[in-house]
């Protein structure tokens, strides 16, 4: 006999020791659980369509992003403002199929489980339930965590996390000494997302240190539609996203020449 749980309810159409697990009630657990997080919906940049050369000389092929976008900065995909914050769900989930993520054996270590960040957003979150979709971004609140970026004097001066951000210091390489030294703090300003060096060469690279909220990126989703349909019963379900934050996204796809930020 089952043991009679506040967040199920019993199951008359089936064997009457069955429970159920209403729509409504993942919505509680997530709200009571979940973390606030802001949804910036993404959209495809029409210079993925140009074909020819721009008026910097960079030749794009059609199907391909501009590198000198000002738009999309060279991703293909461009953000509207951030709306919420609303409440998600944020877990890691693996999948034991001998594949990423899931467990496998590593020469060194031995048995090593995988797992993906899984975003869980619940149904009654509108409209980020019913228009959320990939590639669509998500800043998680009250999380500062500590990055480093690669930016480039008089070129990209932007960072690609640009909310909460705490600058913590800047550093160039010296090509004579061959290390890598800070930038005194009289040479750098940093105004939120902003960080400028003076009395650097134009194109000098940096590395910046700073805190900020993460930004994560959602690629593949878990499951299909928003769940509506008749066949269970009309309730809605929450939807799961696979994301990645967005330093990896950049890396893997190109930040382009106008900065990478969002």
């Amino acid at each position: 006999m089952a043991i009679p749980n506040p967040y199920f309810y019993n199951n008359t159409t089936r064997d009457p020791w069955t429970y159920d697990f209403p729509g409504t009630n993942f919505d509680i657990i997530i709200a009571r659980y979940g973390v606030s997080m802001s949804w910036l919906q993404s959209h495809q940049c029409a210079c993925v369509g140009s074909n020819g050369v721009d008026e910097n000389g960079i030749y794009t092929p059609e199907g391909t992003p501009s590198p000198t976008c000002a738009t999309c900065s060279g991703r293909g995909t461009y953000y509207d403002d951030p709306q919420g914050p609303y409440t998600v769900l944020m877990s890691h989930l693996n999948v034991a199929n001998g594949q990423v993520p899931g467990f496998h054996n590593n020469e060194q270590y031995g048995g090593i489980v995988n797992a993906d960040p899984i975003l869980t957003i619940p149904s009654n979150l509108s409209p980020v339930w019913e228009n959320a979709s990939m590639m669509d971004a998500f800043i998680e609140y009250n999380n500062d965590m500590r990055f480093e970026s690669v930016l480039n004097v008089g070129q990209n001066e932007i960072l690609p996390y640009r909310y909460n951000v705490g600058f913590i210091s800047a550093s160039v390489y010296d090509s004579q000494t061959q290390r890598t030294i800070p930038v005194p703090s009289g040479n750098v300003v940093a105004s939120g997302a902003n960080v400028v060096l003076s009395g650097y060469a134009v194109g000098t690279p940096y590395v910046v240190s700073y805190t900020a909220w993460p930004i994560y990126i959602a690629y593949a989703q878990r499951g299909g539609s928003p769940q509506v349909r008749p066949l269970i019963q009309g309730r809605g379900y929450p939807r799961r996203f696979v994301v990645q934050l967005l330093d990896l996204y950049q890396r893997n796809n190109g930040s382009g020449l106008n900065g990478g930020t969002l």
